[in-house]
């Protein structure tokens, strides 16, 4: 049995090792962004870059009110200004997510 698994793993070890070497298919070009691997150019990495700013500020300029104005309204607001906040900190998680993949080339 042990010499079975040995083997197993001897053929997953190999043929692991040379799942990367596969011959890759005509570039479009090293202008094209695709051709590169990339699925953002220069200038969408900058505007996803600004959104997330934006999305952020948002997020945190929602948080001021609360804080500045969260004890004086009622439930029904607050829990708005909670799931508001929320919702641009995702959006912001979500885009410095993209960002972070496919903008490395950008760096």
């Amino acid at each position: 049995m042990k010499k079975i698994i040995l083997f197993l793993l001897a053929i997953t070890a190999t043929s692991t090792a040379f799942a990367d070497h596969h011959p890759k298919p005509k570039q479009m070009g090293d202008h094209h962004p695709i051709g590169r691997h990339y699925l953002l150019d220069a200038q969408h990495c900058k505007e996803t870059k600004d959104g997330i700013g934006w999305f952020l500020a948002r997020a945190d300029s929602l948080f001021e009110d609360i804080e500045k104005y969260g004890k004086e309204k009622n439930r029904k607001w607050n829990d708005k200004k909670w799931r508001e906040v929320s919702f641009f900190a995702e959006l912001a998680a979500d885009y410095s997510t993209v960002y972070q993949v496919w903008c490395k080339h950008i760096d």
